[in-house]
């Protein structure tokens, strides 16, 4: 288990009799931090949440000259018509037809003729606010869904510690223009942690807000997939090291090596009814 440096506390057990009583599903019920739960944040102390969200940080490195390239072909569209993205198709009908659909995804980032997901999207037709109940429920949703994910990835990764304490998931969140960029890891323990950025907006004119910040979250979604899928790949071409029995000098290999594993649990089902 997480055990807080700043108190001593488990992390785990504190999320466990909180959600003991919850009358709704939450993220917490499958040991999920949101860093934008202010019901989460209430249960710990303040130097607990800053230890929970400064441990174990992943380096991110982006393709600055992609940004470039990417930000002047879009440069090129609103130069052909001044307003490229605006919508004229109509909210109601769509509304009308609304239906739900569970767990299934709005899409999903994976390798072509691989069964391994490395992140996930859920899109809405208009924003409604951080208070609208499809943002609500397709947050909890996909944060779900990265975790789930993420299980996936460790198990190819043989529950590997060392490696799945690198492993992340990227989500993102799309609601009308508005654009928020998620990614989920387990820096400690059991914890699964989420990182929301800040939302930014696809503006109909391109200086109205910057479209390069769109640009580079979607290039620090890149990167962490990228990073990702290193060390996956890694982890299967260590298999290959197995076959062999002799080194160069034709002596017997000893590979009898114990790694420490990580096994984390099925993720919180979806109840029936009463879910928010």
């Amino acid at each position: 288990m997480w055990t807080l440096e700043s108190s001593g506390r488990f992390v785990e057990k504190v999320i466990y009799e909180y959600t003991r009583t919850l009358k709704h599903e939450s993220c917490l019920h499958s040991f999920i931090i949101n860093d934008a739960d202010m019901k989460a944040q209430s249960i710990f102390r303040k130097e607990e949440w800053e230890e929970i969200f400064s441990s174990n940080l992943k380096i991110q490195h982006f393709d600055i000259n992609y940004i470039n390239h990417a930000y002047r072909a879009m440069h090129t569209l609103w130069e052909i018509h001044s307003e490229p993205i605006i919508k004229t198709g109509r909210v109601v009908p769509a509304q009308r037809r609304s239906k739900k659909i569970g767990r299934k995804g709005d899409g999903i980032f994976r390798l072509i003729g691989d069964r391994l997901e490395f992140g996930a999207i859920e899109a809405g037709k208009k924003w409604e606010g951080k208070s609208g109940r499809k943002y609500i429920i397709d947050s909890l949703k996909l944060s779900k869904t990265l975790r789930d994910m993420f299980v996936q990835l460790a198990k190819e990764c043989d529950d590997d510690e060392q490696i799945v304490r690198k492993l992340q998931t990227v989500g993102m969140l799309h609601s009308g223009n508005r654009f928020q960029l998620l990614t989920l890891d387990v820096p400690k323990g059991y914890i699964c942690r989420i990182k929301r950025f800040a939302f930014q907006e696809v503006a109909s004119h391109i200086n109205n807000p910057p479209l390069a910040f769109v640009l580079k979250n979607i290039l620090r979604a890149k990167a962490i997939i990228k990073q990702t899928l290193v060390l996956v790949q890694k982890k299967r071409s260590s298999y290959l090291d197995d076959l062999d029995d002799l080194d160069y000098d034709g002596k017997e290999i000893n590979r009898c090596t114990t790694i420490q594993t990580i096994t984390l649990s099925k993720t919180h089902k979806t109840p029936k009814k009463n879910r928010l």
